[in-house]
C-alpha cells in the first residue's frame, strides 16, 4: 500500500463536504471530548478495524480517518484497505482542530464527582445510570434516583429510556465510566455526561 495522505484541515473538509464517509481511530478520550456527528468511532485498533469495516458497515466506499497520530492511521489504512474500502487520507486533530475548522462538534461532559448532587438538581430530568457492581454499590451507595445498571451485564440491564433523554454516567473508576459513555454514544444516546464514584 501506498504512504497514506495526512491532509490539511482544508483538504479534511472537502472531502467532508463530499460525504465521505468519517471513521474517527482516535482514542475513546479523544472522541469524547469532541466529535463529529455521523462519524463511526473504532477506538480499539486492529481487532476492530479489519472486522467491523465490512461493505455492511461501510456503504460509502471511500473514508476519511481521523487519528491522534499519522502511525495509529497508517496501520488502520492498511487493514481497512483489506477490506476493498478506500482511504482517501487521514486527518490528524484534536477536539479544538475540529472546532477551529467550523464543524458541530458534540462533547461528553465530565461532572467532577463532588458536583455530581448539585448537577442533578441542576439538571432534573437527567438519568442516571450507576455502572458499578453490586458490592460497590453496598458499600458506597450512590444517589436514590440512579438506575442500578451494571456495566458487566450491559446492554440488558440498561433501562428503557428515550434515547434523547439527558443522561449521567455513574463509576467506580474514569476509564469504566469513560468507556460507558462511549458506548451510549455509539448506540445513539444524544446527551450523555460521566462522572465516578468514590470506592
Amino acid at each position: 500500500m501506498s504512504e497514506l495522505a495526512i491532509l490539511s484541515s482544508r483538504e479534511s473538509l472537502a472531502f467532508i463536504h463530499q460525504g465521505v464517509q468519517l471513521i474517527d481511530i482516535r482514542s475513546v478520550k479523544s472522541y469524547v471530548m469532541g466529535h463529529i456527528d455521523g462519524s463511526l468511532s473504532l477506538p480499539g485498533g486492529r481487532f476492530q478495524w479489519a472486522a467491523l469495516l465490512t461493505a455492511e458497515t461501510i456503504t460509502n466506499r471511500r473514508v476519511l480517518l481521523i487519528a491522534d497520530t499519522p502511525l495509529v492511521a497508517q496501520s488502520a489504512a492498511e487493514d481497512i484497505g483489506q477490506s476493498h474500502i478506500a482511504v482517501v487520507g487521514a486527518w490528524v486533530v484534536s477536539r479544538e482542530g475540529l472546532v477551529k475548522a467550523g464543524l458541530r462538534v458534540r462533547s461528553t461532559p465530565l461532572v467532577l464527582l463532588e458536583d455530581v448532587p448539585q448537577y442533578l438538581t441542576a439538571h432534573p430530568a437527567t438519568i442516571a445510570f450507576d455502572i458499578r457492581e453490586p458490592h460497590e454499590t453496598e458499600r458506597f451507595p450512590g444517589p436514590k434516583c440512579a438506575h442500578l445498571s451494571p456495566l458487566s451485564t450491559w446492554p440488558r440491564t440498561l433501562p428503557p429510556v428515550d434515547r434523547n433523554e439527558p443522561v449521567l454516567v455513574l463509576g467506580g473508576d474514569p476509564y469504566r465510566s469513560l468507556w460507558a459513555a462511549w458506548a451510549l454514544i455509539q448506540w445513539g444516546y444524544q446527551d450523555v455526561a460521566y462522572s465516578t464514584v468514590s470506592l
